[in-house]
């Protein structure tokens, strides 16, 4: 069986779709091994994530393995001798493109190197965090490096802490990276992230599979990576979450009436300010928990929020975590914003931002299908003056063109090799942005900078105002 599923695994590392597809429909007819199957099937899932965020439109946000969970409790729910088509709505989409799994590399890389490969030995320590070591471990996800975070997992499966309890821990900072969330365009990553580490540990409750302990390393730095880029997009930041002035007089029924219209009218600070004097009361949180799931059911504008929503809640009745009660903030902020997000059914979602920076024109062109950034910033403007595109990246246009005088060269993106180099626009002729070859001059990192009087030919010219316009 393992060599079977290792076949099947391959595959759809691969991307074998079909042939993945039928060898897993063979698998799932061995019913003495068939947890086994389904184990693996949310174990490929579970590793296929993509390792960065800053400048890269969500590809594989831990899609796979919510699916791989759906796939699995649906069948169990049906039975699965009638349950072909649930395993034909999730089970190919495991081998499709693009995959990522250089950040599962990396937890077998640390597993091997610094914990000697002692997978089972480390899965089987019971000894949970402490309340500082925890505090600890949320600071590092939340505020440090990577390089920070793998090496405070490391220390702390080598002190014998459970892994399952470290997952808490994980969880927690999850709902951190939530709650400092502002801006509603920015909530994609943020709630994803969460909801891969609630099905992660879902995935630890329901199966014994070997290789699970890998799985910590690709949480926390999903988290890691998710507080790193709210950290360093406009709208985003730490709050302060305080009870409304006069709330310790409100009895514990005052406090939801005015969650639930809080809930119900979409305004999320004041929502979770609500939550916390709940909180700071110190009542049952039974109804809390009833209060906030059925606003995630009402508000949510899609069956994403929803269930995100609802996986906090989830966690928060599992958990042992000590700041168990900041999953109940972050759940009221998971499901709380509305982000301008229009899905069709074909599942396309445009995302609309609006930076205007001095006299460059900047805006971030995405599409959820064939990930379509058009290089995150059109700058046109005027030669010699100095553009501020997007916060951190001031650019000056160069005297090096009329200093040269190569009044036919202007400076542009190579799109295929992202580098800016100085291209013959005779040359150019109507291929637009394809043509390739020429010498760098410029330092890579260049978007695209067009002169305003630069002569275009008028194909090219064309396209360039039809994308900023758009």
């Amino acid at each position: 069986m393992r060599e079977r599923l290792n076949h099947w695994l391959t595959l759809v590392q691969r991307g074998d779709v079909l042939p993945s597809y039928r060898v897993f429909l063979g698998l799932m007819q061995d019913v003495p091994n068939r947890r086994h199957v389904l184990a693996h099937l949310a174990f490929a899932g579970l590793i296929d994530v993509q390792d960065r965020m800053w400048h890269n439109r969500s590809y594989t946000t831990g899609h796979k393995g919510y699916r791989a969970r759906a796939t699995i409790e649906l069948g169990e729910a049906i039975g699965w001798d009638l349950a072909h088509h649930v395993l034909y709505a999730g089970v190919p989409d495991m081998a499709v493109g693009p995959r990522w799994y250089s950040g599962y590399e990396l937890g077998c890389n640390v597993i091997q190197n610094q914990l000697d490969g002692r997978d089972q030995e480390l899965l089987a320590q019971t000894t949970p965090l402490t309340a500082a070591e925890e505090a600890m471990l949320i600071d590092v996800i939340t505020r440090q490096r990577e390089f920070s975070v793998v090496d405070a997992l490391v220390a702390l499966l080598r002190a014998g802490r459970n892994p399952r309890r470290i997952l808490d821990a994980i969880q927690v900072a999850a709902a951190q990276v939530i709650l400092e969330t502002g801006e509603p365009n920015n909530y994609s990553m943020a709630q994803h992230g969460y909801e891969y580490c609630n099905t992660v540990g879902w995935f630890y409750d329901t199966f014994e599979h070997p290789h699970r302990l890998k799985l910590l390393f690709l949480a926390a730095l999903f988290i890691n990576r998710g507080s790193e880029h709210q950290a360093n997009t406009p709208g985003n930041g730490r709050r302060t979450i305080a009870p409304p002035l006069g709330s310790d007089a409100w009895s514990a029924h005052q406090i939801l009436e005015k969650l639930e219209c809080a809930l119900l009218a979409n305004r999320t600070e004041e929502s979770v300010d609500l939550t916390a004097a709940y909180l700071k009361g110190g009542y049952d949180r039974a109804p809390l928990v009833q209060t906030l799931a059925t606003g995630a059911a009402i508000m949510g504008n899609d069956p994403h929020n929803q269930e995100l929503g609802l996986c906090t809640l989830e966690d928060y009745l599992k958990t042992q975590a000590h700041d168990r009660d900041r999953l109940l903030a972050g759940e009221r902020s998971a499901h709380g914003r509305t982000p301008e997000v229009r899905r069709s059914a074909g599942g396309v979602s445009a995302l609309r931002r609006r930076d205007g920076c001095g006299r460059a024109l900047a805006r971030g062109y995405f599409d959820f299908g064939c990930c379509c950034l058009i290089s995150a910033i059109l700058a046109i403007a005027v030669a010699g003056e100095a553009i501020a595109v997007a916060r951190q990246l001031p650019f000056e246009l160069l005297d090096l063109v009329p200093a040269l005088r190569l009044v036919q060269r202007v400076p542009m993106e190579d799109l295929a090799l992202g580098h800016s180099r100085l291209v013959d626009l005779a040359r150019l002729g109507d291929r637009g942005f394809l043509l390739i070859g020429q010498r760098a001059l410029l330092d890579p990192g260049l978007a695209i900078l067009l002169a305003r009087d630069a002569p275009w030919p008028a194909r090219t010219r064309s396209w360039v105002l039809r994308k900023a316009s758009s």
